[in-house]
């Protein structure tokens, strides 16, 4: 068996070697020489920095959207792991090697993708759509820029010009594929459970591959991979609890292991979404539906997750503009809002200034200043909300 991963990332920006970073990965581990798919992996990753607007323009990700996701420092060693002795396949792959390359070497990570198919290249060196299409090859423009759905469709497109002009694979890439040797992570998080246009696509039957936890036990983990593929949906059904119960029983797994193993994925979860000390309603709403389909008790306080108004004649800082029922709110626009309501604004944040309250421009912000709040214990809340709040 000789196996190949059709990989995608998406980034907030295209600079390479600059402050960009992964936001997302996605792939699909398939047999080179049948191509079947045996298996798929995706998750967001938080990239601890903000998302320029035009890079949310194409894949409509933000920084509200990856704020419970793991950081590449925390997803970068399974990743290595899982792509180690494998041939890489990616549309324009040198975008997405240099990427990864550079995260593990930033994360330090002893791992380098040195072996890799470029389907650009290969065929007719177009674009993805174009090159689907020269290949009779659905193509939907509303799912292009998921990280999943772009591997996928360049999984296909590889191995119908593979059939088309007889390529073969270096036969020293056949590594034995086992999935108890893969040790996963903390708890992933992916577009489907956030809402966002989803990369998934049924029309090719594969196995989830999104694990949670950093489990080296191989029967936790196959109980781990059944319950995150179940939890896709942020629900589990009565047909779905009963499978579980009949697979923790096979593996040997007591009901209290089961429950505990429950926990462990909700608690994950929780560290996450609090990395930045703050519990944004996005991700309160999130944490209860997973807390609601485990029936596991959340631990974090989510109502203190909203910052109390300061006293009148408070210094309030501001990080970042936004937009307000369709109106612009600029730095002078939110200067005059907080004079006229008995405050006093500054764009600038130190330690020493007694800052009371940092206005963010979104949830899941990470500028500078968020960072700068989150370490010294400055209360914060998005722009909007402070406005809603103070205008009753």
């Amino acid at each position: 068996m000789s196996l190949s991963v059709a990989l995608d990332v998406e980034t907030t920006g295209f600079g390479f070697k600059t402050r960009d970073r992964v936001i997302e990965v996605a792939g699909l581990v398939f047999d080179s020489e049948t191509g079947q798919v045996l298996s798929k992996f995706e998750t967001l990753i938080n990239p601890l920095r903000n998302i320029p607007e035009n890079s949310s323009e194409v894949h409509k990700l933000t920084a509200a959207h990856l704020s419970m996701a793991p950081t590449f420092e925390e997803f970068g060693p399974w990743l290595a792991h899982l792509l180690g002795g494998k041939r890489v396949v990616g549309h324009s792959v040198l975008f997405d090697v240099n990427f990864l390359n550079q995260e593990f070497q930033r994360n330090n990570i002893d791992f380098t993708i040195t072996e890799f198919d470029c389907t650009r290249s290969l065929f007719n060196g177009s674009g993805l759509k174009e090159t689907a299409e020269f290949f009779d090859i659905n193509y939907d423009s509303n799912l292009h820029h998921g990280a999943l759905y772009d591997a996928q469709l360049c999984l296909e497109v590889f191995l119908a010009g593979k059939a088309r002009h007889k390529i073969e694979t270096p036969a020293k890439f056949n590594a034995i594929y086992e999935l108890s040797e893969s040790r996963p992570i903390s708890s992933l998080v992916t577009r489907q459970q956030l809402g966002v246009s989803s990369g998934l696509v049924e029309k090719q039957g594969f196995n989830s591959f999104n694990t949670p936890l950093n489990i080296d036990n191989p029967v936790e983990a196959c109980y781990l991979w059944r319950l995150a593929d179940y939890l896709s949906d942020l629900q589990i059904t009565k047909t779905e609890r009963e499978e579980l119960n009949l697979l923790a029983a096979d593996l040997g797994i007591s009901s209290e292991d089961q429950t505990a193993l429950h926990t462990r994925y909700v608690r994950e979860l929780e560290k996450a979404a609090m990395r930045d000390g703050m519990i944004t309603e996005a991700e309160q709403n999130l944490l209860e539906a997973f807390a609601l389909a485990l029936d596991v008790k959340l631990e974090v306080d989510l109502s203190s997750a909203k910052a109390e108004l300061p006293a009148k004649g408070s210094l309030v800082c501001v990080t970042g503009t936004t937009s307000i029922d369709g109106v612009h709110w600029g730095k002078e626009k939110i200067s005059t809002f907080l004079s006229a309501n008995g405050y006093k604004f500054t764009d600038v944040l130190n330690k020493s200034d007694n800052v009371s309250l940092l206005l963010q421009e979104s949830e899941g912000s990470q500028s500078s200043k968020v960072e700068k709040a989150r370490k010294w214990g400055i209360p914060r809340s998005t722009i909007a909300n402070f406005v809603k709040e103070i205008e009753g």
